[in-house]
C-alpha cells in the first residue's frame, strides 16, 4: 500500500498543485467577498433549491441575514421602497426576458425603517447543460452620493460630464453619465469652458 502510494504521488503532483492553487484562490475570492464594499449575489430565478446568496455586507446594512434571503423568494420586493417597487421589478422582467444586463439605482428599507439608496447591477450566466441560468451581481450602498447630488441641485448647481470621446478611464463619468445624472456631457476641450460659465453665473 505504501509503495502504490509513493508511486501515485509523483503522477499527480501536477493535478494536487493545480487542486492547491484553486483553493488558495477560493479562499481569497471568498476572503474579498465577505470584506469588501460590495455586496455580491447569486439569484437563480428557476430550478429546485436555494434561489438566492447574498453576501454577509447587506446584513450590517439592512439587517437581514443571508438565510433570511435564501428562505424567503419575496424578501427582496418585501424590502424595495413601495415608490421604486413597480418599476424596479418590471425592468428586472425585461432585462432577463431580453438576455441583457441589469442596471438600476433604487431604494431599499432597512429592517429599522431607514431608507437607503443602491446601485444595483447583475448579468445573467448560463447554468450547466441541463440546468437554469443565474444571476450574478453586486449592490453598491449610494446613499451618501444621492444626498450630495440633491444637495448640489437644491443649491442651483449642474452637473458636468467629460465625454467618452475624450477620456483616458472613462469609469466614473460613465457611472454619471449612464445614471441619467449629467446635465451636460462634453469633450475635455469644452469642459473647461463650461465650467468657467458656471462659475460665473
Amino acid at each position: 500500500m505504501d509503495g502504490q502510494r509513493l508511486r501515485w504521488i509523483p503522477a499527480s503532483r501536477e493535478n494536487a498543485v493545480a487542486h492547491a492553487d484553486r483553493q488558495l484562490l477560493d479562499h481569497r475570492l471568498q476572503a474579498f467577498i465577505d470584506q469588501g464594499p460590495l455586496t455580491v449575489y447569486v439569484y437563480r430565478p428557476e430550478g429546485p433549491g436555494p434561489k438566492a446568496y447574498m453576501s454577509p455586507q447587506l446584513e450590517a446594512i439592512l439587517g437581514y441575514t443571508s438565510e433570511e434571503w435564501t428562505a424567503d423568494p419575496d424578501l427582496f420586493s418585501k424590502v424595495l421602497h413601495p415608490d421604486d417597487r413597480d418599476w424596479v421589478l418590471a425592468e428586472q422582467r425585461r432585462t432577463q426576458e431580453a438576455g441583457e444586463p441589469f442596471r438600476a439605482e433604487y431604494r431599499m428599507m432597512t429592517r429599522d425603517g431607514r431608507v437607503l439608496w443602491f446601485l444595483d447591477e447583475a448579468h445573467e450566466v448560463a447554468g450547466r447543460e441541463g440546468e437554469p441560468a443565474y444571476h450574478y451581481g453586486y449592490l453598491l450602498e449610494i446613499t451618501e452620493r444621492k444626498e450630495l447630488e440633491e444637495a448640489v441641485r437644491a443649491a442651483g448647481g449642474r452637473i458636468l460630464v467629460e465625454a467618452e470621446s475624450s477620456c483616458t478611464v472613462y469609469g466614473m463619468p460613465r457611472a454619471v453619465a449612464e445614471a441619467s445624472l449629467a446635465d451636460e456631457i462634453l469633450p475635455l476641450d469644452e469642459l473647461a469652458a463650461a465650467i468657467a460659465r458656471e462659475a460665473g453665473r
